[in-house]
């Protein structure tokens, strides 16, 4: 089962989609379709192993399906009124050029100013590095828009060397100890809402509850892809 031109070029454009594109999302659907793809000319050739192919197509894909579900489902909870959390750990994401949170991060920071209004007693933890094509910390363009919006700059504290969610839990936990034993609330988007509750709790977070930002249809198709594959690695791997 030689590959032809249509092969070769959705090879290429997945890795294209996702380094220039950063779209997970369409790289998915790439494999998708040349997967079907090979597997009709597999079907043809050798019918047994084209039927093998398709079962295991259908498994792998149902469970994707199964997982998004889940992942986005009942995210959206409202907080036990008694609930008086002491801090609020808000996961970093991408910084524009200009220094404004993109809208992914924006997304949260507004999730962030509400329920800093609700709890005023929470201080509030800003989680979030610098990436190669950002030109400040996330943790810095986070407390700089919140500011912004009027929160008290004492109410904010940072930590702006992680890189990625078990970092921002592990490296929050070493500068503020007490983050993991104090009532806190944990915010991030919502298809990310469930690993990052799921490594806080697995890094042993005692009383911390989870809130969820919204992210449009388009980006989450975009994510889901994405956010399947690093809960299944952070399931495997993580400690």
């Amino acid at each position: 089962m030689p590959l032809d031109r249509w092969d070769l070029l959705g090879l290429l454009a997945m890795p294209l989609f996702i380094v220039l594109g950063q779209s997970f999302g369409l790289a998915f659907l790439v494999f998708l379709l040349l997967a079907l793809r090979w597997g009709k000319r597999l079907y043809k050739a050798w019918p047994i192993w084209g039927k093998l192919y398709f079962l295991l197509f259908a498994l792998g894909f149902a469970s994707w399906l199964g997982f998004s579900f889940w992942l986005i489902n009942g995210v959206y909870q409202p907080l036990d009124q008694n609930f008086s959390p002491q801090y609020i750990l808000v996961l970093g994401a991408g910084v524009r050029e200009d220094g404004q949170p993109k809208n992914q991060l924006r997304y949260r920071l507004e999730k962030t100013y509400e329920l800093a209004q609700i709890y005023p007693q929470a201080k509030l933890i800003l989680s979030g590095g610098q990436g190669p094509d950002e030109p400040l910390s996330e943790a810095q363009a986070m407390q700089n828009y919140l500011v912004q919006k009027g929160l008290a700059q004492k109410r904010i504290l940072q930590e702006d060397q992680s890189t990625s969610t078990q970092e921002n839990l592990d490296f929050s936990a070493q500068k503020y100890p007490q983050l993991k034993t104090a009532a806190s609330i944990i915010i991030s988007s919502d298809y990310h809402l469930k690993r990052a509750r799921f490594l806080a709790q697995k890094k042993g977070f005692q009383n911390i509850k989870a809130q969820a930002a919204p992210t449009p249809s388009l980006w989450l198709l975009n994510q889901l892809p994405r956010e399947y594959l690093a809960f299944l690695k952070d399931f495997l791997f993580s400690l």
